[in-house]
């Protein structure tokens, strides 16, 4: 019998050690959950990066994965004024109100126009596109250079 204590004293011996020296290698639980949101959007783009006015910008809004269901994601303009049914106005420049990402697809493409003739300004001037789905924002800057008033 007292081989099977010595035994069984040895071996929590052994463990007590093996478990004080493991503790501290361990890594330590984070204070806060990590965050697992799943992103959508993945990137912005406009091109040209520069053009005339009366030119028109094509935007892209890309996924980071394919649209299960057609995925609606909402543009605006930085500094634009919101017209029911057209989208988002400033100098001329219009960007419309949202693109719709086909089902199956990763990207989808929209339209900003730009007008040769309205606006106060000459030279180039720098304008910003958002996109936004859910909390998420994206954007995307170009430039309009207008030469003279028409």
């Amino acid at each position: 019998m007292s081989i099977h204590r010595r035994a069984i004293s040895t071996a929590i011996a052994l463990l007590g050690v093996t478990l004080s020296i493991a503790v501290p290698a361990q890594t330590p639980l984070p204070k806060s959950a990590p965050n697992l949101t799943i992103r959508w959007l993945s990137s912005m783009a406009v091109s040209p990066a520069s053009a005339t006015a009366g030119t028109k910008f094509t935007g892209t809004v890309k996924l980071a994965r394919r649209a299960a269901s057609d995925l609606r994601v909402d543009l605006s303009l930085t500094g634009g004024t919101a017209i029911e049914g057209v989208g988002f106005a400033l100098d001329g420049v219009i960007v419309p109100q949202f693109v719709t990402v086909p089902a199956g697809r990763d990207q989808a493409t929209f339209t900003i126009t730009t007008s040769g003739t309205a606006g106060t300004w000459i030279g180039s001037k720098m304008f910003t596109a958002k996109a936004s789905y859910s909390s998420e924002r994206l954007s995307a800057g170009f430039t309009v250079i207008r030469l003279a008033n028409r």
